[in-house]
């Protein structure tokens, strides 16, 4: 049985699942604010804009709008849900067109009535539909997926989200069936339960479905074996699928998704290593793969999100966070190298990739005290938003000092695995400004420690230039980010290159939520090299950090 099952039968108020202490994290450099309070029962969110959000309410089936951290009076819609147990108004997704192609799909149960219910009568079934946006309510809903429900409220999953192929991905779970995709050998023929659905934006199956020339329902899935999902996430950086998996007493997972995986549920959860050799149904073009993370005892897995931003600190950036219902706890982890699982400094936890105990799992705790967590969000400002089915909202965003500045990281502040390679001064030219900063490794990546700030003038000479020393022959995955922290700086496009030594670098150019990310692949030579970026942006000025220049060493 899930947290949230048992608050419901034991009567707790709501108000218990909320904040119920101050909200901390462990880095120094870093707070918790409150954002927004007033909302109820909320499940999931998503930026429709800077300091603009929508929140899904599960329970009343209401979608709330908050606008600069103050929740909206009214709703932007209102919908009939069921919303017994875990069922109810679940996920959210936008378009990846957003706002040009103004659609917001939303996983909710659907109530057999007019009116909102809870178990009686039966629910019509859980579904997603899509919807328009007309820059101030949710208009013209149309049905893209029909999915199951069942007499038992619980595990109806409900995490859905675009993928970087611009595919709809929607998580559902087990719905305490015991069929072919719980891995149940004579059991029911496929029913759209434990699985991740993959489709097009219409709710049209792919034809590059790892399932699809199975035909049928299999032809819509992605992965099966899926005991209950509500965290779903794609790497930034690879565009990999994770996703969270809970159990009702043990072995929570977090689990690296490729196409054709077989969670293992129900007869597998945990790592192969904890348990007997289950004999799973493997369906033509499927793999088993080990969780990347388990906990022993459940903590209520939910919510993942990637911080593709160095907003909280460099050494934060692209790695990991999850929320946990039961604890409040939120986690980090970090990405190893190869970005296909973690890196971890204690025994215990490198060894089995499992937390025994809470000694074992205190390396991952990231902060305290959020309560019931369901949601995670990285929000255009790079900062990292965190829902609390007791109705509020949580920022984590850089400390202030005494003075009222933002702290800055310093090498102090970095991980104790973390070796500095580099403490050559790096310096701006152009407009006249100049800062002194570190270079440190940690775990194959180059990246500057202290404070810089640039003011562009616009006129194509800024530059940003240090003198990295690389550590070792090899080949590099090179990454270059401009972040605008605060939106300082104009929409107009600015150009960036880069010179190492002899070599030019031509990145791959994307943009998403303030953000510049240029990638490319050289082979590099170890040694010192001098280095440059040349940055034009019109009119516009970038707030402290805004440039990173990341190589990291391939395999």
């Amino acid at each position: 049985m899930h947290p949230s099952k048992i608050l419901v039968s034991l009567g707790l108020s709501l108000a218990l699942c909320g904040a119920a202490g101050a909200q901390t994290v462990k880095d120094p450099s870093l707070r918790v604010q409150t954002y927004a309070t007033g909302l109820s029962t909320p499940a999931s969110m998503a930026f429709i804009g800077a300091d603009d959000i929508l929140v899904l309410q599960k329970d009343d089936g209401r979608v709330r709008r908050v606008i600069g951290g103050v929740v909206q009076p009214g709703d932007v819609l209102d919908l009939n849900v069921d919303n017994a147990s875990e069922r109810g108004l679940l996920g959210i997704a936008l378009h990846p067109e957003f706002p040009a192609t103004p659609f917001v799909y939303l996983y909710f149960t659907e109530s057999a009535t007019t009116t909102d219910t809870s178990g009686t009568p039966a629910p019509l079934r859980n579904a997603v539909y899509r919807f328009s946006w007309n820059g101030t309510r949710l208009i013209n809903g149309t049905l893209i997926l029909e999915l199951p429900v069942s007499a038992d409220a619980d595990h109806d999953g409900g995490a859905i989200s675009f993928g970087p192929d611009g595919k709809l991905y929607v998580a559902i779970g087990a719905l305490k069936r015991a069929g072919q995709l719980q891995n149940i050998h004579g059991g029911a023929a496929p029913d759209d339960t434990s699985v991740v659905l993959r489709v097009n934006s219409d709710g049209s199956t792919p034809a590059d479905n790892p399932f699809f020339v199975l035909g049928g329902n299999l032809s819509k899935y992605y992965a099966y074996g899926i005991r209950n999902s509500v965290g779903m996430a794609f790497d930034n950086v690879t565009g990999d699928l994770w996703l969270s998996d809970y159990d009702p007493s043990s072995y929570d997972e977090i689990n690296l998704v490729r196409p054709g995986f077989n969670g293992g549920w129900q007869r597998l959860m945990g790592p192969l290593s904890r348990n007997p050799l289950a004999d799973l149904v493997m369906l033509p073009g499927s793999h088993y793969g080990d969780p990347k993370f388990s906990w022993l005892r459940s903590v209520g897995s939910t919510a993942l999100a990637f911080l593709n931003s160095a907003s909280l600190g460099v050494h934060n950036a692209h790695h990991l966070f999850i929320g946990a219902f039961d604890s409040g706890m939120l986690y980090r982890f970090q990405m190893n190298p190869a970005r296909d699982g973690f890196v971890f400094q204690g025994a215990g936890l490198a060894s089995d990739l499992v937390a025994d105990d809470a000694n074992e799992l205190e390396e991952a705790v990231f902060g305290r005290g959020f309560g019931a967590i369901t949601d995670l969000k990285v929000g255009p400002d790079g900062l990292l938003y965190v829902l609390a089915h007791g109705g509020n909202i949580f920022r984590v965003e850089p400390a202030e000092t005494a003075s009222g500045a933002i702290a800055s990281a310093t090498p102090s502040d970095v991980l104790a695995n973390e070796i500095i390679i580099d403490n050559m001064p790096a310096g701006i030219g152009g407009n006249g400004v100049s800062f002194n900063g570190k270079w440190c490794t940690a775990h194959g990546k180059i990246t500057p420690h202290g404070t810089n700030a640039l003011r562009s003038c616009g006129n194509g000479q800024d530059r940003y230039s240090w003198i990295p020393n690389i550590p070792a022959n090899g080949t590099y995955d090179v990454y270059l980010w401009w972040n605008d922290h605060n939106n300082l700086s104009e929409a107009a496009p600015f150009t960036v290159r880069h010179a190492v030594g002899s070599t030019t670098l031509t990145f791959n150019q994307k943009q998403g939520g303030g953000q510049w990310t240029l990638h490319g692949r050289y082979n590099f030579t170890q040694g010192t090299l001098a280095s440059e970026v040349r940055v034009t942006d019109q009119n516009g000025r970038v707030s402290a950090d805004a440039v990173r220049f990341v190589p990291v060493l391939v395999p």
